[in-house]
């Protein structure tokens, strides 16, 4: 570049003028004089997700701009750049005008890599400006994409619509017509540097146009009118000239300006010339005849010259497809366009004849360049590729990176500083270019094993050489090793690392110490042992020689003596074919033969067994979509034969570009690795990549498959295994024509189904294989003004207490609001896709009725709510991603525990019963979130209060004080109304209940008696009582048919409520009555005790049930003695051991059999058995009293 005239002229002297002149014309262009109304709209604050959005996505090792603020400063700022970028972004918003900064930008130019390279036109001029900026604008982008829409015929800035499909739908239109035998024309249209050439005031027109909010027309309009430009090379820079037309090479947001630009100038071309894509500034116009695509080419340059752009006829190329004689070429302004067979579109080579090679072999070259085992042409491996050839060169290198290092340290401290003034700081010392280190994997986790104690201390090793610059001294290498221990291994470390100093500065002594302590002789025995008690066993020699050689290498004997020691431990019958042959020369070649022989009489031993089957299992029919071809991979060396190659197959619906096909899965518990059909890759066109390094793929005697090495891998693919379960999954590409999909032992591993051999089918799967499967994609619902308003709100301050965060999950789940008592909003979300695969946690829950039989002598209550109860309980690491959720303002996951989830009542009881573990059944009860403390008498009460406010604040829980209820002598409590009587029914849900309008569908019904069912205890005989009611939801109906029965079943249920008694705290000082009945379809019982003077019957507890079809055939006397055995049995934690007798009461006489018979009949003899097998002490004593015609039946 030096040697052109030209080039140094635009670099020194004339640099300003060349670049002004280009940056500045007219172009003769046609100014705009119709305007466009603008319309001012409501622009939202830019929030601080949208931010962390574009700043996660920005790229490292960019060049810095005019403010030498590298991207690296901000990422390392993490959320204190977030809020300091949203802060300053909101003040540009606001004002309208951006720092002076952005607007200064300095401008490299770069080859094009074609042409003549002391022309200045095959040089492209890059802008580098702002990452501030660039960050700005990318927020920007984001906010405008949603508003603007682009035509169809615009390819890269729309869904779908990459460089892939914009060559895809080329080379399709192309193939049609090939088929077809018709003829295609297609002009590649070029335009002269059109993002230099872009007027201004059509820009502003057509953002306007488009549907750009005004504020920003004018930011952008701010930043572009008052740009300064400076050009720089290797030989100096020129002086700062004011740029007056065209787009910012290298901007973020100039690719999205430039197509809305071209999306409004080229509407009325497009209209009538359709066949037309645009994909930037590269323009394929197509048409079936030769003048029909020069007629649209005439209306391009004439719509393009108008507005300043012009095509270039130098390189715009013509090309036809099924060419026939005489059709002639395609001219523009009188001047012959150069007709081409073959073009480079998009970096892609189209052909006229439809041929791929040239194509595929440049892309197979490329791979080759990228593939480290081969060299550029393809041959063996490379011996060197460095660039680095002098030890100097790497000490400079390191230097550089070092004082890098630095430097961004020194920035982010003195921006750190300087955040709180809300101010933006330029660093002392930009940050020079330097050399890339090879990207290597991260040395594995050490649990202190100590068969990995020697890899894992040479990962390290290797790792620390080739990252020089950032593991430079010894103190960062010693953190970097401490921060791979696991398990006993961290715990050990942990334990010495304050003691010793010298751990923490010096990697030698360290690894020394983790090779002392872990690096111990399996079994305690020494290497030389280890090897001369090996056996070859039931092991393959393949097994047995990768064992005796890691022992050998460490072992440090001769060839000779380890020769002897190989075949000392191999199977005798292995020996014994060995002592024939005399082939092998080294050890080398020893171990191969036995390796072989040892292959070949295990596959002999296979194949007589596969002829001994008579009865092959039946191979799964499933439809083919391609036609069937040879077998070549095999898990051997040689076909199975069909009785033993028979394995499980399962129809898989796999998704690709919108098109589901339906292909048999193979699933095979011997593969390593998830496996695809190349051809089948092909066919549907699945994006792959290179797998760096390779895999290599072997059979069971370690001998290479097909090529030996697995060297692509798909992207993640969907597909459906059933109904129901749905997941993506990336597979290495093969060739098993036989087997189109492979899933492989880490699929079987990872979801644990249940498979039934015998048929051939999966069962069930494992309730663990939930991280790999996709929920349903929940609507998003539409929301009213004040619930839209709530959820803003709501998210605002979720976001902000960090309960939530913005997610890319591909679970989604609705989100909407139910009403409050108070009249607000709960927000809700619907987690039942992710509660029916969840497992349930086994925690019980407490028993409301049987926990309030506690509160016996009890006078003083309090009850105390959690403020947000749930939202205090983290949720499980890699968990977090399943409870996503989306709004109309974006997609969240959560970060706590919300409501919703099946386990969240269990998880969060089993931690409130940890904390008052040792108060529990004293004077506290507590249900999920809510506690009540009972007392004796208030002085207990105060201290017992305190108590539990002290054990909330020593955990960090905190109650909501609004709906706290301290020191009352009567309290509501879990829809109970509790006092020193008993409990008794809120008198505020018993209004719902005789409130509650007649039903008119099932499952109104249904809802009626699951309220009225929670009362149930209070109703005596609830079950005869409502069992007409019952009766109608009897076969599933699907409407409702009322009956008088059920009508007066109906009524009488609400006058039971409203009626109900309290219920008495169970004394064991008192006696206890248990009175029972029955009907021909139920049974009742009643536990009671008497209380004052004279003593009067007050209830306890009730209970009642339906017969069963069999209970209901029994006669009235055993319907009667069942009533008691199930009464007895019900309240056997009471009856047993009572200090008193206890009475049983009965309307039925006959019972006085039992007390005389000498024979009784089955059933009466079973429950009477059962009866006298009770444990009551005491013996059953005949009945002593009859009282309002009831029969008394007394026990002790």
């Amino acid at each position: 570049m030096e040697g052109c005239s030209q080039v140094r002229r635009v670099y020194r002297g004339d640099g300003r003028s060349t670049f002004e002149e280009l940056m500045d014309e007219e172009n003769e262009r046609e100014k705009r004089v119709e305007g466009v109304n603008s319309v001012e709209q409501k622009v939202d604050k830019i929030r601080k997700d949208e931010v962390r959005k574009v700043l996660k996505r920005m790229k490292s090792g960019k060049a810095v701009g005019p403010d030498d603020i590298p991207v690296e400063v901000w990422k390392c700022l993490v959320e204190a750049a977030v809020e300091f970028l949203t802060s300053l972004f909101n003040r540009v918003l606001e004002s309208e005008r951006v720092p002076e900064e952005w607007r200064r930008n300095l401008l490299v130019p770069i080859f094009k890599n074609k042409g003549d390279v002391q022309s200045c036109s095959n040089y492209r001029g890059i802008k580098l400006m702002s990452h501030t900026m660039k960050l700005w604008e990318r927020v920007v982008k984001a906010r405008l994409r949603k508003v603007v829409e682009i035509c169809e015929q615009q390819y890269g800035f729309m869904p779908r619509k990459s460089t892939t499909d914009a060559i895809f739908a080329l080379r399709i239109l192309m193939e049609k017509y090939r088929d077809g035998q018709r003829e295609l024309h297609c002009v590649f249209v070029d335009l002269e540097k059109v993002y230099d050439r872009v007027p201004r005031e059509e820009l502003w027109y057509c953002m306007r146009k488009s549907g750009v909010a005004e504020k920003y027309v004018r930011l952008v309009q701010d930043m572009y009118e008052r740009s300064r430009t400076v050009v720089r090379c290797a030989v100096g820079q020129t002086e700062e000239f004011k740029v007056e037309v065209g787009l910012h090479q290298g901007s973020a947001l100039s690719p999205f300006l430039f197509a809305i630009v071209m999306d409004q100038l080229s509407e009325e071309v497009r209209q009538e010339s359709s066949w037309t894509m645009m994909f930037s500034d590269d323009i394929v116009i197509c048409s079936e005849s030769r003048e029909q695509v020069e007629e649209n080419l005439e209306r391009w340059r004439f719509a393009l010259e108008r507005r300043g752009m012009k095509v270039g006829c130098s390189k715009t190329e013509y090309m036809c497809v099924n060419e026939r004689e005489g059709s002639g070429t395609v001219r523009l302004q009188g001047e012959e366009l150069k007709t081409a067979q073959e073009f480079k579109y998009l970096r892609s080579t189209v052909q006229s004849n439809g041929e791929c090679g040239k194509e595929v072999r440049k892309r197979v070259q490329a791979a080759r360049r990228m593939d480290p085992n081969t060299s550029a042409s393809g041959g063996a491996p490379s011996q060197n590729t460095s660039p680095i050839k002098d030890p100097a060169d790497l000490r400079d290198i390191i230097v550089r990176q070092g004082a890098i290092i630095r430097s961004y340290q020194d920035q982010v401290e003195a921006l750190q500083d300087q955040l709180r003034g809300a101010s933006i700081a330029t660093p002392r010392d930009p940050p020079t270019a330097h050399g890339e280190s090879p990207h290597l994997a991260l040395p594995d986790k050490f649990d202190g094993s100590a068969d990995c104690c020697r890899g894992f201390l040479r990962q390290c090793e290797v790792f620390f050489a080739h990252q020089p610059g950032m593991y430079s001294n010894e103190e960062t290498q010693c953190a970097f090793v401490m921060s791979l221990l696991t398990s006993r291994a961290l715990e050990w470390a942990s334990a010495v690392w304050d003691a010793d100093p010298q751990i923490r500065s010096s990697f030698t002594y360290f690894t020394g110490l983790i090779r002392e302590v872990f690096e111990y002789p399996a079994g305690g025995k020494d290497i030389s042992i280890q090897l001369m008690e090996l056996r070859q066993g039931l092991d393959t020699t393949v097994d047995y020689a990768i064992t005796f050689r890691t022992l050998a290498a460490q072992s440090g004997w001769n060839d000779a003596s380890l020769w002897a020691v190989f075949r000392a431990g191999l199977n005798p019958e292995l020996q014994t074919e060995l002592a024939c042959r005399a082939e092998a020369t080294t050890l080398s070649q020893f171990v191969a033969t036995a390796i072989r022989l040892d292959n070949l009489r295990r596959q002999r031993q296979a194949g007589a067994l596969c002829a001994t089957t008579v009865h092959p299992l039946a191979r799964p029919d499933y439809p083919s979509f391609r036609e069937e071809v040879p077998e070549p991979m095999q898990l051997g060396r040689s076909r199975l034969v069909a009785p033993v190659h028979q394995h499980l197959l399962v129809p898989v619906s796999l998704s690709v570009s919108d098109c589901c096909i339906s292909v048999p899965a193979l699933i095979d518990s011997g593969a390593a690795v998830n496996l695809i059909d190349g051809a089948l890759v092909e066919k549907l066109v699945i994006p792959t990549f290179l797998c760096v390094p390779s895999l290599r793929i072997t059979a069971i005697d370690s001998q290479p498959i097909g090529e030996g090495y697995l060297k692509h891998q798909t992207e993640l693919l969907e597909f459906r295994v059933g109904l129901f379960h749905q997941e993506r999954l990336a597979f290495y590409v093969t060739s098993s024509p036989a087997n189109p999909m492979i899933l492989g032992f880490p699929w079987l591993r990872r979801h644990d189904p249940q498979i039934s051999w015998h048929s051939g089918e999966l069962v069930r799967w494992s309730p663990a294989c939930l991280d790999g499967c996709l929920r349903n994609q929940g609507q998003v619902y539409p929301l009213s003004l004040p619930e839209s308003k709530a959820m803003e709100e709501y998210i605002e301050t979720a976001l902000a207490a960090g309960h939530i965060r913005s997610s890319t999950s591909p679970a989604a789940a609705e989100f909407f609001f139910v009403g409050k008592k108070d009249g607000g909003l709960r927000p809700y979300i619907d987690y039942r896709g992710l509660n029916a695969i969840t497992v349930p946690c086994p925690y019980p829950l407490p028993l409301v009725p049987a926990v309030l039989k506690q509160l016996r002598g009890a006078r003083m209550f309090t009850k105390l709510d959690l403020r947000s109860a749930y939202n205090l309980v983290r949720i499980r690491k890699g968990d977090k991603w399943k409870t996503t959720f989306h709004t109309t303002h974006g997609h969240y996951e959560y970060r706590v525990m919300p409501f919703g989830l099946t386990n969240a009542p269990t998880v969060f009881q089993a931690l409130i019963n940890g904390v008052f573990q040792d108060l529990l059944g004293k004077w506290v009860i507590v249900y999920i979130d809510d506690i009540l403390v009972y007392s004796k008498s208030l002085e207990e009460q105060v201290l017992h209060v305190r108590e539990v406010l002290s054990h909330l604040q020593q955990h960090h829980l905190y109650v909501k004080l609004e709906k706290c209820k301290v020191h009352r002598t009567t309290v509501t409590f879990l829809g109970y109304v509790i006092s020193r009587q008993g409990v008794e029914m809120d008198m505020a849900k018993v209004r719902v209940v005789t409130d509650w309008p007649a039903p008119t569908t099932v499952r109104e019904l249904q809802w009626f008696l699951g309220f009225a069912n929670f009362y149930r205890q209070f109703t005596r005989n609830y079950s005869s009582v409502a069992g007409p009611l019952m009766s109608l939801l009897r076969g599933k109906p699907k409407r409702l048919v009322w009956t008088d029965q059920a009508w007066a079943a109906f009524q009488q249920l609400k006058e039971c409520f409203t009626s109900a008694p309290i219920l008495r705290y169970p004394d064991p000082d008192l006696p206890f009555v248990v009175e029972v009945d029955t009907s021909s379809s139920s049974l009742g019982a009643v536990l009671s005790q008497r209380h004052g003077e004279p003593g009067k019957l007050h209830p306890c507890a009730s209970y009642s049930r339906k017969l069963t079809a069999t209970e209901a055939n029994y006669d009235v006397g055993n319907r009667e003695l069942m009533a008691i055995k199930v009464a007895l049995e019900e309240w056997r934690h009471w009856l047993e051991g009572a200090r008193h007798p206890f009475q049983v009461l009965t309307d039925h006489r006959n019972l006085d059999y039992l007390c005389g018979a000498k024979r009784l009949n089955p059933v009466a003899g079973q429950m009477g058995l059962v009866l006298y097998l009770l444990p009551i002490h005491g013996d059953v004593l005949p009945w002593v009293q009859e009282r309002e015609g009831r029969r008394s039946f007394q026990g002790i």
